[in-house]
């Protein structure tokens, strides 16, 4: 709420009502064309439908990430228990049981999963590479001293650092589920080098380690663009490749135009 709220009051009349500009420059018919752009894109990607998909992301993230663990903590239990009793087959028969509810536990959740990866993909990856463009032109109003005054790169400046951490906390959110798959198939694993079980206890712990395969929990979008901390690493250097050629491109502008402002 509080990113789309300041994403607003950049987008609409706020934006342009703290930018002091000049005379000559507010008589440029290119800057004032490049800030009516500059507006249009940014309603864009600022409205409503933009911001949820961040929202569901981690909401989505979380609620998997909480399954999964207490699906951990039941195998833990499960795994670990004493065989006191004399029937050890049966409680053998008993544990592969638990282990087998638990992987089909699992595989709903990877089901789940898959279902809100196609949900919100579409509109998280709109959002990114829209992002992109936004984020360029806020970097080098920030960083400019020329026709901007403090006050509106520090705006400029805080709205970088809400847009990129919009970015950045759904995707460590959702990467964060692999962390727990990881202590997952750590927990099966050490159950099978410590402990020495019947063929039918081990073959269900098997399928389940094949059921937490790595990557299962990936966040695609159309299964080819994989949503992860490297995409937005990717997309934050493209900002900065595109930032130095928009200062390169401005710089080239502005001391072609300079002699003709002059008094």
């Amino acid at each position: 709420i509080f990113a789309s709220s300041w994403s607003l009051y950049f987008n609409t009349a706020g934006g342009l009502d703290i930018i002091e500009l000049p005379e000559q420059a507010k008589s440029s018919g290119f800057l004032q064309s490049l800030i009516q752009a500059l507006k249009c894109h940014s309603i864009l990607l600022s409205s409503v439908w933009s911001m949820i998909p961040c929202f569901w992301m981690a909401y989505f993230a979380r609620t998997f990430r909480c399954y999964v663990r207490a699906i951990s903590h039941q195998l833990d239990a499960c795994l670990r228990s004493s065989d006191i009793s004399p029937e050890r087959r049966v409680n053998f028969s008993r544990k592969s049981r638990q282990v087998d509810t638990l992987r089909q536990e699992l595989e709903r959740v990877k089901a789940a999963s898959g279902i809100a990866s196609r949900i919100v993909s579409p509109g998280f990856t709109a959002k990114l590479y829209l992002n992109m463009v936004n984020l360029s032109i806020a970097v080098h109003c920030a960083s400019t001293g020329t026709m901007l005054t403090t006050r509106v790169r520090t705006f400029f400046t805080g709205w970088v650092i809400i847009q990129i951490v919009s970015l950045a906390w759904p995707v460590l959110a959702w990467q964060r589920i692999s962390n727990e798959v990881a202590r997952l198939r750590y927990n099966a694993q050490n159950f099978q080098l410590l402990h020495s079980a019947p063929t039918i206890l081990s073959e269900h712990v098997l399928m389940f380690l094949h059921s937490a395969e790595n990557g299962c929990f990936k966040n695609a979008f159309g299964g080819f663009i994989a949503i992860r901390p490297s995409l937005v690493a990717t997309v934050l250097a493209a900002v900065a490749a595109y930032t130095v050629l928009l200062r390169q491109t401005t710089g080239v502008f502005t001391s072609s135009v300079k002699p003709e402002c002059a008094p």
